[in-house]
């Protein structure tokens, strides 16, 4: 499927450096223990001894080894939280074999997501038997779907987890998933759509020998089906592996952006021998195959994004699994897609599986268990904006602690990869955001530091906030912390961003956050939290907690609050009383400023001369307010961004409220920890 028809052909499935491999005895079937056992390979790094949290890598379709390889975020991440990282292997994959090579019907009804999640489920309760330890689980793909049901399933043992590029939608994706893989690669090269279809259709009209020579065939194909099939899956590969860097990511020695350098191909004049030459992107990269084995290069099977080789023992037991539960129906259509129309439904899944394994395709199996997953709670949901698979995935955030992050220029499972100097600034964001989550959930001491992660508005994103980042430290935090206590309304805390930017930079920050009913970043709390009237007060809709009076902070707040206007909106500038007040957080406080109010929030005159001409070159206010020195309001200012008029220094551009929001949705702010 998903990932492993990509990887498997990656990496030498030599032994990854620096883990050691073990095994476990596993029952055949978890609900019959007296069935036999069989021996489950899993990778672990002995010399890991940091107290931290266990990494649980769920395994997916394919040999451990070559997820190892190739997720090295995971070290990155076991670095940051101090943590020690665990693969472990799917079974029916790899040397996970209950009965070696032998895939008869009455053995391979064993091969079934809860056999494999009660294996996972097993190795962790082992793993943690002597210390007692938080466990996140991480997954891509069809692991990513393991790791979130891991969540879902058993709370108690896994703490929480990520889910990389998982369509856990399964109705979504049919109808998704070729015509995403069509936007890719129009936005890797306008008009490859088109030059693909005049290739397929010039394919289609070939003869024999036409096709031989044009694609480099070791013999003329006898099954036109079957050479469609083969030279879109080539296709769908650079699509899935659309990675801004070159590498043997694929064993083919691909180029940088692969899906691009494929559509490149078709510029030439001959439709047929355009096609050819971008298949041969794939199957040719590194120009050594003298002649292609369309049977040995490419398995038709029960997932029509494909199952591998005919050589790959994994295609087979991932057939078995796509007939049964895993099931996607992905037909082409030539119109919303590229690719000549295939119907692949209901009724030709079952006849292919009723055939092949005498199985037939439980459609609706995924619903229950992705009720379970929208119930639950911890789970880190990242997909990538290029992926064609994200059709199906979590694309929008389900409560505070459902989260979803979102990749621009993101390929399939890309941001598991470990760091590449070429990568965008997108997956750097997202994995940051990733790793300052987890710290928070797992309740570690930690700096906030503001990181705004510019999108491709970053040349006006620059103009508004300056380079440097903003810091607080323990001590200050703490202190700021008390202060709030302070005046709060019958000894309630006061809710509101400022108060949650100084619980999480606290080091009495809680661990159980979800019950705190909040967002997890500034971004999502503005949004939702903000009054909708830019002539109330501020209605922070925090349903276990009373919003204080402003009145209170008139008195005690410091001296000066300032903050840019250019960036702040009047959405977050709420007028109080008579229209004369601004209130917004600044050095720890919810204070009061002296300053003009805010317009409208739809009003869209320029700031006026005052207040431009207090800003200094570099966007800091000219009177010696301190806009860079601490942790102020200005660093929540982007999650009010949407529907407002946006500029820069007051001479900068203007941006639509269409603009602003783009940018607010390409803009993450995220709260780094250290």
């Amino acid at each position: 499927m998903l990932v492993d028809r990509v990887l498997q052909a990656s990496w030498l499935l030599s032994a990854v450096v620096g883990l050691e491999t073990r095994w476990l005895q596993q029952p055949i079937d978890h609900n019959s223990p007296a069935s036999g056992t069989f021996s489950q390979r899993y990778l672990v790094d002995a010399k890991a001894d940091n107290g931290g949290p266990l990494l649980f890598f769920c395994g997916n379709e394919g040999d451990v080894e070559v997820f190892a390889n190739f997720s090295k975020f995971l070290d990155e991440a076991a670095a940051a939280l101090q943590g020690e990282v665990v693969f472990a292997e799917h079974r029916f994959y790899g040397q996970s074999l209950p009965f070696g090579l032998d895939f008869s019907l009455d053995h391979i009804r064993f091969l079934t997501v809860e056999q494999a999640l009660a294996d996972y489920a097993r190795l962790i309760t082992f793993l943690t038997a002597s210390r007692q330890r938080k466990v996140v689980a991480f997954g891509g793909s069809y692991g990513g779907m393991l790791s979130s049901w891991m969540r879902a399933k058993y709370p108690s043992l896994v703490f929480a987890a990520v889910s990389s590029s998982a369509p856990l939608h399964f109705d979504r994706v049919g109808g998704s998933f070729f015509k995403l893989m069509t936007d890719a690669a129009e936005e890797m090269d306008s008009g490859c759509a088109d030059r693909v279809r005049m290739g397929f259709a010039a394919l289609e009209a070939a003869s024999a020998s036409s096709l031989q020579r044009a694609f480099g065939l070791c013999s003329p194909p006898l099954d036109l089906n079957e050479l469609v099939l083969w030279a879109r899956n080539a296709f769908v590969t650079v699509a899935m592996g659309n990675y801004p860097y070159a590498g043997e990511l694929f064993g083919k020695g691909l180029q940088a952006w692969p899906l691009r350098a494929a559509c490149r191909e078709l510029h030439g004049h001959k439709p047929l021998e355009s096609l050819a030459a971008a298949v041969g992107s794939y199957y040719n990269a590194t120009g050594k195959v003298h002649c292609h084995n369309i049977s040995r290069e490419y398995r038709d099977c029960a997932d029509q994004t494909g199952c591998g080789t005919a050589d790959a023992a994994w295609g087979r037991s991932w057939d078995i699994e796509a007939c049964r539960q895993i099931v996607y129906f992905t037909s082409t259509n030539n119109v919303t897609d590229m690719f000549p129309p295939r119907a692949w439904g209901l009724e030709e899944l079952s006849q292919y599986c009723s055939g092949v394994w005498q199985i037939q395709p439980l459609s609706n199996w995924f619903l229950p268990w992705l009720s379970s997953v929208n119930t639950s709670s911890r789970i880190i949901f990242t997909n990538g904006l290029l992926d064609p698979w994200r059709g199906g995935g979590v694309m929008q955030s389900l409560s505070s602690t459902l989260v979803s992050l979102q990749i621009p220029g993101g390929a399939h499972i890309y941001d598991l990869a470990g760091d590449h100097v070429d990568d965008v600034p997108g997956v750097r964001a997202a994995r940051q955001r990733v790793l300052t989550m987890l710290r928070l959930w797992l309740g570690m001491p930690h700096t906030a530091e503001l990181v705004v992660q510019r999108s491709v508005f970053g040349a006006a994103l620059r103009a508004m906030v300056p380079p440097k980042t903003f810091e607080v430290s323990r001590s200050r935090s703490r202190k700021w912390d008390l202060e709030v206590k302070s005046i709060s309304r019958d000894g309630q805390d006061c809710v509101g961003a400022c108060h949650w930017v100084f619980k999480s930079t606290s080091r009495s920050i809680p661990t159980d956050l979800e019950s705190r009913s909040m967002p997890l970043d500034p971004v999502e709390l503005w949004s939702k939290t903000r009054s909708a009237d830019a002539h109330s007060r501020p209605s922070w809709s925090v349903p276990s907690a009373r919003p204080c009076a402003l009145e209170q902070w008139r008195d005690k707040a410091p001296a000066k609050l300032e903050s840019k206007q250019l960036l702040a909106g009047p959405s977050y500038w709420q007028s109080h009383g008579n229209g004369q007040g601004r209130y917004g957080c600044s050095a720890g406080h919810l204070a009061a400023s002296t300053a003009p109010a805010a317009p409208h929030r739809h009003q869209t005159s320029r700031p006026s001369t005052e207040q431009a001409s207090r800003l200094d070159r570099r966007g800091r206010w000219r009177d010696g307010a301190s806009y860079t020195s601490s942790l102020r309001a200005s660093s929540l200012f982007i999650g009010t961004l949407e529907e407002e008029q946006i500029r820069g220094r007051h001479s900068g551009p203007k941006f639509s409220p269409t603009a602003a929001k783009k940018l607010r949705d390409l803009t993450t702010v995220i709260l780094t920890s250290r």
